[in-house]
């Protein structure tokens, strides 16, 4: 297998050769590059396509957010990391769109050698270019309408409930997804090993959520190509009774808080692939839900004949990317809610 290609940049000299000397056995297992500021990176790039790609946030003339932008235009299937000290929000904000992942300095080997062997794991997972490109491309996931205007209406009130807001955020599949992905990285402060969408979203707070939605307008509702073929609506009610289904279930089996809050989020996201190919592959798409409507085969078996993976890989990718839990990654991942009684049709498919 090919060395995994990866690319550090900061404009301190000091701790590009501290981070040589903390990765030096490593040697063996990637090809590690080291870029003295934006505009040595920026040539890099134009030679090798990076699988990961790890930057310092403030630096002149060229800042983080600009190399992780040329990231995405030279090496769009890498994951892109900023590997900052600074805590300055506007400057956080700003790296939302264009950073998978946020490393506090000082940083660890430990923390450091987990980024890059998931960017390993993820690159033999999901080799098909095209669909690679798009999972990474992604900063987030469209938003049933009716839930991002009762998003937009609470936080707009004289007096926005944050009880309301995170129960809006816990019945949606991609504002949970992208509430998860914060808190759980170092964007704002230290990770949190939350899993439960409502506890997520009362850490992240109503100030910084009116910011997200309404002033950067970072979530854009779900606009479909496929007419009748595709329900954005009746696969989130599917989504939620799978979730809930779970989370009961994991209740009775051992009443763990922690596993049933994943349990919840695993049923909840478990279709996440479904989202992502309707709304950026709508016509192949289209495509796997008329074959399976003729053929009467799983739609995941179609989405095979017509991607070569299915939504479920698809959609374990990007979670991944996006650093939840191994738990729910390999339970999206795994053809097990594809069981044998599931019905036909699948759910958000019209037939």
């Amino acid at each position: 297998m090919n060395q995994t290609l990866v690319l550090f940049v900061d404009d301190d000299s000091n701790v590009l050769s501290a981070l040589r000397r903390m990765l030096h056995a490593y040697r063996g297992r990637w090809q590690m590059h080291f870029a003295n500021g934006g505009r040595e990176a920026l040539e890099k790039m134009k030679e090798l396509p990076f699988d990961v790609v790890i930057t310092d946030m403030r630096m002149p003339d060229m800042d983080g957010v600009a190399v992780l932008r040329a990231a995405k235009e030279y090496t769009p299937s890498a994951i892109r990391a900023v590997l900052s000290g600074q805590s300055d929000c506007e400057q956080t904000i700003r790296v939302l769109e264009t950073a998978h992942q946020f490393v506090s300095k000082p940083c660890d080997l430990k923390t450091l050698e987990s980024v890059i062997l998931k960017a390993q794991s993820l690159k033999a997972e999901l080799p098909l270019h095209e669909l690679k490109v798009m999972a990474t491309s992604l900063s987030s996931l469209p938003v049933v309408e009716r839930n991002l205007n009762a998003l937009k209406s609470e936080l707009q009130s004289e007096q926005p409930s944050i009880e309301r807001l995170s129960a809006i955020v816990a019945t949606d599949i991609a504002l949970t997804a992208k509430v998860l992905q914060l808190v759980r990285s170092s964007f704002f402060g230290q990770p949190s090993k939350l899993i439960c969408p409502a506890a997520a979203t009362k850490l992240l707070g109503i100030e910084l959520l009116r910011e997200l939605v309404i002033h950067r307008n970072l979530f854009h509702p779900f606009r479909s190509h496929m007419g009748e073929l595709f329900s954005i609506e009746e696969l989130t009610r599917h989504s939620i009774e799978m979730a809930n289904s779970a989370r009961s279930k994991a209740v009775q089996e051992d009443g763990d808080p922690i596993r049933a809050d994943e349990a919840y989020v695993a049923g909840l996201l478990h279709d996440v692939g479904k989202l992502m190919l309707a709304e950026q592959f709508s016509e192949s798409f289209g495509a796997a839900v008329s074959l399976a409507n003729c053929t009467g085969s799983p739609l995941w078996l179609s989405e095979v004949h017509v991607f070569g993976i299915s939504h479920a890989e698809i959609g374990s990718y990007l979670l991944a990317l996006w650093g939840l839990p191994e738990s729910v990654v390999d339970s999206v991942a795994s053809y097990r809610h594809h069981a044998p009684t599931t019905p036909v049709h699948s759910p958000g498919v019209k037939v």
